[in-house]
């Protein structure tokens, strides 16, 4: 009884950090005969954290990874939107992340001075040259004022 409780409280608390993972990219366009794409990749967050705090006037960064899977080799062209808009929070990230490139690239987030206090969602979306693009959401807070 004992090692069944063990393993329901391992897989409980598995189910509660997650994964902070988008939903794969790559691989062929639905409904086209592209071939030649070679495979997948993702997008990965940081786990088990909550929301990212940028203070008013500030930045921070988010680092992010390309998981690339074995047989992905092409370029990722990556853009960044923050929702809600024109509140005062930006995001920025580099244009391109070549395949050579390391997996690794930083989100940066910036707040104005008179951005509004409350939650925002930048979406961080990858798209390759011939495949799917896939979208990573990643929680920004934005403290009230003291």
């Amino acid at each position: 009884m004992k090692p069944l409780l063990c393993a329901l409280a391992v897989g409980s608390l598995v189910a509660l950090v997650g994964c902070n993972a988008s939903p794969t990219g790559g691989g062929t366009t639905p409904g086209t005969t592209q071939s030649g794409t070679g495979g997948t990749f993702k997008l990965v967050g940081p786990t088990g954290v909550g929301a990212t705090e940028v203070k008013h006037g500030g930045d921070t960064t988010i680092k992010v990874t390309v998981d690339r899977g074995s047989d992905f080799k092409e370029d990722v062209h990556l853009t960044a939107t923050v929702e809600p808009s024109d509140k005062g929070v930006k995001a920025t990230v580099p244009e391109t992340v070549k395949k050579g490139d390391p997996k690794e690239v930083e989100v940066k987030v910036t707040s104005t001075a008179e951005a509004a206090p409350g939650d925002y969602t930048v979406h961080v979306t990858a798209k390759p040259a011939k495949g799917e693009p896939t979208t990573l959401n990643l929680k920004v807070k934005v403290p009230e004022k003291k």
